[in-house]
């Protein structure tokens, strides 16, 4: 396939495995969901009760803020290190590592919605010539 910009490469490893789990996940979702809702209902009532959110929400707001000003002095610390090689390094791995994961996810949802909207059809037909 050719494309304005040249011609289009074989997807990655990493764009591969990424659409293939996205499939995968989507029928053991269609498996799972209603155990899920009645897990949910279940926690939403236990929620409902003890009002642990509020609690989850407090402390993990300081423990985001320590870690997040933590985090950014390390990061500018690599990222200085031998002239900036190192964070052009890390860009470039970030740059492929995001594409091959976003093109999967792309690929993994769209083949995931086609899968779940081929199934009901198949049934219906089947239920139909009986």
């Amino acid at each position: 396939m050719i494309t304005k910009q040249g011609p289009v490469s074989k997807p990655s490893v990493l764009h591969r495995l990424t659409a293939a789990g996205i499939l995968q996940a989507f029928i053991l979702i269609q498996f799972l969901l209603p155990y899920i809702r009645l897990f949910l209902m279940q926690a939403f009532e236990y929620e409902r009760k003890h009002r642990l959110s509020e609690r989850v929400v407090r402390s993990s707001i300081d423990t985001v803020d320590g870690f997040g000003r933590k985090t950014g002095d390390i990061t500018s610390a690599i990222y200085s290190m031998n002239d900036g090689k190192v964070g052009q390094a890390i860009n470039e791995c970030a740059v492929w590592w995001v594409r091959g994961l976003t093109g999967g996810i792309h690929e993994g949802i769209g083949e995931g919605i086609a899968v779940l909207r081929a199934e009901p059809a198949a049934n219906s037909r089947s239920v139909e010539e009986s």
